[in-house]
C-alpha cells in the first residue's frame, strides 16, 4: 500500500496531507457505496416474503457491534414477523441499528430496542436508542439525501441512509417517521 512504501519518507507535514488524502478517499468510497444503495432500494424488483425482524436484527446487530467494538445493548421483542424482501428490508435494519450505535456510543449504558405495537389496524414496528437524539424543528429534513442533523465532526456518515429507508419502506407500502429529542435519544417508527 502507497502508506506503508513511503509515508517514512515523508516529512511530517506530507504525512498529515497523505492521510487527509487518504481519509477523503475512504469517504468517497462510502459515499459511491451509499449511492448505489440508494438507487438499488428503489429499482430492484420486490422479492417478497416471510420475514423473522427479530432474528434479522439480531444478527445484524451483531455483526455491526461487533466490527465497531461497541458496548451497545440490543433488546429485541421476540416473534417480529412481516413481508417483504429480505434484501432490502436487511438495508432498513443495517441503516437504522447502525445510526442507533452510532448515535448512542457515548453514552456509559447504551440502549437499542426494536418493538412492535398494533395501531389502527396497522403493525407499527419501533427502533429506540437513548443516543444524542435531535431537535424536532428539523424532522423535514431527516429522511432527504445529503441532510444531516449533526456536524460530520461529531458523528460520521455521507447522509443518505435515512434516506435510502424511506425509500425502502415506502416501495413496501409503508411510512416512516421518527420521534427525539436532544440528548434523549430518538424513536423510528415504521
Amino acid at each position: 500500500n502507497l502508506q506503508d512504501d513511503i509515508n517514512d519518507k515523508l516529512d511530517p507535514l506530507e504525512q498529515q496531507m497523505l492521510q487527509r488524502i487518504l481519509a477523503n478517499g475512504l469517504r468517497m468510497n462510502q459515499l459511491i457505496d451509499d449511492l448505489l444503495a440508494l438507487a438499488r432500494a428503489t429499482q430492484q424488483p420486490l422479492q417478497v416474503g416471510k420475514l423473522d425482524l427479530s432474528t434479522m436484527a439480531t444478527d445484524i446487530f451483531e455483526r455491526l457491534c461487533g466490527s465497531q467494538r461497541c458496548h451497545a445493548r440490543l433488546q429485541v421483542q421476540p416473534g417480529l414477523q412481516t413481508q417483504g424482501d429480505a434484501r432490502l428490508i436487511s438495508v432498513v435494519l443495517e441503516n437504522l441499528l447502525n445510526n442507533a450505535i452510532k448515535f448512542s456510543r457515548n453514552r456509559a449504558d447504551p440502549q437499542i430496542s426494536l418493538t412492535a405495537a398494533e395501531s389502527q389496524g396497522e403493525i407499527v414496528y419501533q427502533l429506540q436508542d437513548n443516543g444524542a437524539g435531535f431537535d424536532m424543528a428539523w424532522v423535514n429534513k431527516l429522511f432527504n439525501a445529503f441532510q444531516r442533523l449533526h456536524k460530520e465532526t461529531e458523528f460520521e456518515g455521507t447522509g443518505i441512509g435515512l434516506a435510502t429507508v424511506k425509500r425502502v419502506i415506502v416501495r413496501h407500502g409503508g411510512r416512516i417517521w421518527a420521534d427525539a429529542a436532544p440528548d434523549q435519544g430518538a424513536s423510528f417508527y415504521f
